[in-house]
């Protein structure tokens, strides 16, 4: 794995402060509307969480400190007291499984996102330090939010481990995709064949999952075996709610950031290539959230007419793509059950297909070895 991974602030570190220059020049960005969480009471009801009217006023003292901490910081290099603002400002963000996400406004304008553990309630979370290294990390090739603080501990106003990121311009690709024109659809065709070539660039020097502290003993293995493959980042959720657009000042869309890297790892390009099929499937309700007819062709026109321009982008970038895809299905069936588990009965269905197929194609090989083996007899 990269020293500069590596080398990122390990989980003993429980307590991380970036420089106070990093909460500047942020002032600019977008709110995000379709980000906010209509559905709070719900999600607060599903995740056993502390309710949004009591719990955001620890958030609040939290990002006082966090601005205290940072402006006595920078007092001490002017040698003189800078008193920090009271005026910050926090609301609802839209969160996922595995995170409750607030925005806020800090007393300098900067916008940013607090993300904190779903059931991480008075207890230590070292995976958070992970996460910080992995964004500091690929930041360097694609467009993703600034790590501005985080805390492993609980031991802090909201008790639980926190991520404090940059509120990165844009809104979810999967809020509009639906409503943009052909030629809209077409420019973010463009834009994430893009971001799946600066993502195929990202490489490491063996396997694993991504640590913030030394290399895992997975990526050491697979160099004393002397694997020989192109070795990559794997995003394992790479779907338009985790995809960023903005327009340009000339009205064409572009992507402005790449979201959830919480479960990332270093993979071999035969697993790690992923098919964003909803490009093409989006409306199609038969064929979409479907991986296995990403190459099939839709009949629907428009579908067919970005399908077949993916075709020629990923071509241009990835010769041979469709083909390399294919025949690696199995691999990428057993990544996805070495991340998420067997938890579900879709689970159970996926896996026992997946062992049906592999014991069929080792009974063909067996076939083919006992075909070839009596032909050499004979002759």
């Amino acid at each position: 794995m990269s020293s500069l991974l590596s080398s990122a602030h390990s989980p003993e570190q429980c307590h991380h402060q970036l420089p106070f220059q990093e909460f500047e020049g942020q002032c600019d960005l977008a709110s995000g509307d379709s980000d906010v969480e209509s559905t709070s009471v719900t999600s607060t009801e599903v995740y056993s969480q502390e309710g949004y009217e009591t719990f955001s006023p620890k958030v609040i003292k939290l990002l006082h400190e966090v601005t205290i901490d940072a402006t006595l910081q920078l007092s001490n290099q002017l040698h003189n007291v800078v008193p920090p603002s009271c005026s910050i400002n926090v609301y609802r963000m839209r969160g996922g499984g595995y995170n409750r996400v607030l925005g806020a406004t800090l007393p300098d304008s900067t916008a940013c996102v607090v993300r904190i553990p779903r059931l991480s309630e008075n207890q230590d979370v070292p995976e958070v330090a992970d996460q910080a290294a992995i964004l500091s990390y690929v930041a360097k090739y694609l467009p993703v939010p600034p790590v501005l603080k985080y805390d492993i501990s609980y031991n802090n106003p909201i008790r639980s481990a926190y991520m404090i990121q940059g509120l990165m311009p844009g809104v979810p690709l999967e809020d509009i995709y639906g409503r943009m024109s052909a030629t809209e659809k077409a420019q973010i065709v463009k834009e994430v064949v893009g971001v799946m070539k600066k993502m195929d660039d990202i490489t490491f020097s063996g396997i694993g999952l991504l640590k913030a502290s030394a290399a895992p003993l997975v990526e050491q293995v697979a160099r004393n075996r002397n694997l020989d493959t192109h070795i990559r980042l794997y995003h394992d959720d790479f779907e338009p709610r985790n995809i960023l657009v903005d327009r340009n000042p000339d009205g064409t869309y572009v992507v402005t950031a790449v979201l959830d890297f919480d479960r990332a790892c270093a993979a071999p390009a035969e697993v790690a290539q992923v098919v964003p099929h909803w490009l093409w499937t989006w409306n199609i309700a038969e064929l979409d959230g479907d991986v296995r007819f990403a190459k099939q062709d839709p009949e629907d026109p428009q579908a067919l007419a970005l399908k077949r321009l993916f075709d020629v982008e990923i071509e241009r970038v990835f010769p041979g793509f469709w083909e390399f895809w294919t025949r690696n299905t199995a691999l990428r069936e057993l990544l996805h059950f070495a991340i998420e588990g067997i938890n579900s009965n879709e689970g159970f269905r996926r896996a026992n297909k997946l062992i049906a197929e592999l014991h069929a194609k080792s009974m063909r090989e067996v076939e083919q070895d006992k075909t070839v083996n009596q032909n050499m007899r004979v002759v």
